[in-house]
């Protein structure tokens, strides 16, 4: 992606010297670190699911948005001692959280849940400042906030059929084109780099010697 971003700025670099003004905005770093905290959520939820398709855990607790009867089980269940393998039950917390298919279920559901209605909230957000927002990465969002609607209701529809092979694969298939766009739209986001900006100015003088003077590097 970064490869692809110097081909462009020397495609267009007067394009790319606005888009980085409108990057390094400081009315814009609220926006910038918040979908880079969604990127890293977004990839723990993936790794969680991996977890869940690694433990056959979507086999139990085929209802959503309850688990059985409650909205989670009760506590013995999701800490269950047989899981713990030292005597004094140190590692029962963590053992259980990696272990134990119905606390890694409830781990991916909250983590799942949480990614979704984060980006959406972000979604929304960003109407409020769509000027000071990069048209690409705008466009990105939008493109994420699909991705996360369709990977849900994947995640829903193989829980509730008992996990069939065909739902389960686009299920995962899913998560890994929700992991990129999310990764497309922080790209979008991130500021120059030096060699870009070294790429600007060198094109920039070459049409334009006063504009280049103001390029800083950093």
């Amino acid at each position: 992606m970064s490869i692809l971003r110097d081909h462009n700025i020397m495609k267009n670099p007067e394009l790319y010297s606005k888009i980085f003004k409108q990057i390094n905005s400081p009315n814009l770093k609220f926006f910038r670190r918040t979908c880079t905290g969604l990127l890293g959520l977004v990839f723990l939820t993936a790794m969680s699911g991996g977890l869940v398709a690694g433990l056959d855990a979507g086999l139990i607790y085929n209802t959503f948005p309850h688990m059985g009867d409650d909205w989670i089980p009760n506590k013995n269940e999701l800490l269950d001692p047989l899981f713990a393998r030292k005597d004094d039950k140190s590692d029962l917390f963590w053992r259980n959280c990696l272990e134990n298919p119905t606390t890694v279920q409830l781990n991916h559901r909250i983590l799942a849940t949480t990614s979704f209605f984060l980006i959406f909230a972000a979604h929304m957000y960003s109407h409020r400042i769509k000027t000071l927002i990069p048209k690409q990465a705008y466009k990105s969002l939008n493109t994420v906030v699909g991705l996360v609607s369709i990977q849900v209701t994947l995640g829903i529809c193989t829980l509730l059929w008992l996990v069939p092979t065909d739902l389960a694969a686009a299920h995962q298939g899913g998560a890994l084109a929700l992991l990129t766009g999310v990764l497309i739209l922080v790209q979008n986001l991130k500021k120059p780099t030096r060699t870009n900006l070294i790429l600007l100015k060198q094109f920039l003088s070459k049409v334009n010697p006063d504009g280049a003077k103001k390029i800083m590097l950093k």
